[in-house]
């Protein structure tokens, strides 16, 4: 375990802990797929509705 890291990432599964744990899980995010959450949730929003 690393006490010092601000989240972990498993592949399909991110977690973090901490008051600014939503910050760190979203500057990832951006970083890894290079665009906002709310920018993907719009992309794909329509894709896995019937």
């Amino acid at each position: 375990m690393n006490e010092r890291a601000l989240y972990i990432d498993d592949g399909d599964i991110l977690t973090s802990a901490g008051t600014a744990a939503s910050i760190d899980l979203r500057r990832h995010f951006t970083r890894y797929l290079g665009t906002t959450p709310s920018a993907y949730r719009r992309t794909y929003q329509g894709a896995f509705r019937e």
